[in-house]
C-alpha cells in the first residue's frame, strides 16, 4: 500500500490528522492524533518526509492538519514559536539623557548625580496588537536599595520610558526564514532587562504534496 493511501485510510478512520512537530536535541518528535497501524510511517513523512520537503521547513517547530479534499489530501501548516534558545536573548538599557529627564521629578527617591541606567530593571510584556500588557521597572543602585521606579511615574512619564523601549522592541524583531510568503506574528517578553520574541505564521496550505520523497514504501 503506498502511503497516500495509508493516509487515505487514516483520513478514513479519524476524519482529520493533526500534527505537532518540535525539535528535541537534534531529533524531530512529532505528536499525532491518530495512533493506527500506518502512524509510524505518517510521523517519518511528517518530520523527514515529503511533508517536511514541501514546505521548505529546516529549523523551525511547526504544527497543522491533514484533511480530504474531495477525492485528494491536503495539508495546512503553520510554523510556530521558535525553541528555545534560537533567538538569543538581547540585552536592553534606558538611555542616560531619558533617564536624567524622567528621574528629575523625583530626584528624592532618586539621586541624579549617581545615576547609572544599568541599574534600571526593566521587565514587560509586548505584542504587535495590543502593545504592553505588563510593563515594570526597578531601580536597584549599588547600595541594594530598592525602588518601585514605575510607580513613581506619572502618565507621561511612563509613556516616554514605554516608548523608548517600544523603538527598541520594534528594530530587533526577528524573522523566521522561511520561503512561504504569510503574515508573521509576534510577541516580544523582557525580564530585568532581556528581551525576547516569540514568533508565529498564519496557516497556509502546502501546494505539491509529496507523498513519495525520503518515505519507505
Amino acid at each position: 500500500m503506498k502511503l497516500k493511501d495509508k493516509i487515505q485510510a487514516a483520513l478514513s478512520e479519524i476524519g482529520e490528522i493533526t500534527f505537532k512537530v518540535y525539535l528535541e536535541l537534534v531529533m524531530r518528535v512529532v505528536e499525532l492524533n491518530y495512533h493506527g497501524e500506518h502512524a509510524n510511517e505518517i510521523k517519518d513523512w511528517i518530520a523527514y518526509g515529503g511533508l517536511y520537503q514541501s514546505i521548505g521547513n529546516d529549523l523551525y517547530n511547526f504544527n497543522g492538519k491533514i484533511i480530504k479534499e474531495g477525492d485528494d489530501i491536503a495539508a495546512w501548516v503553520r510554523f510556530n514559536r521558535p525553541f528555545e534558545g534560537e533567538f538569543e536573548p538581547i540585552e536592553i538599557f534606558t538611555d542616560l539623557n531619558l533617564l536624567k529627564e524622567i528621574v528629575s521629578g523625583f530626584s528624592n527617591s532618586v539621586s541624579i548625580e549617581t545615576l547609572d541606567p544599568q541599574s534600571l530593571y526593566v521587565s514587560f510584556e509586548y505584542s504587535e496588537d495590543e502593545g504592553f500588557s505588563s510593563f515594570t521597572a526597578t531601580y536597584l543602585p549599588e547600595d541594594n536599595s530598592s525602588v518601585a521606579f514605575h510607580e513613581l511615574l506619572n502618565e507621561d512619564q511612563m509613556l516616554k520610558l514605554q516608548g523608548y523601549f517600544k523603538e527598541i522592541i520594534i528594530a530587533n524583531v526577528p524573522r523566521l526564514d522561511v520561503s512561504q510568503n504569510i503574515n508573521q506574528h509576534w510577541v516580544a517578553e523582557c525580564a530585568e532587562n532581556n528581551l525576547r520574541y516569540g514568533i508565529s505564521k498564519d496557516y497556509f496550505k502546502v501546494e505539491d504534496l509529496d507523498f513519495e520523497l525520503s518515505v519507505d514504501e
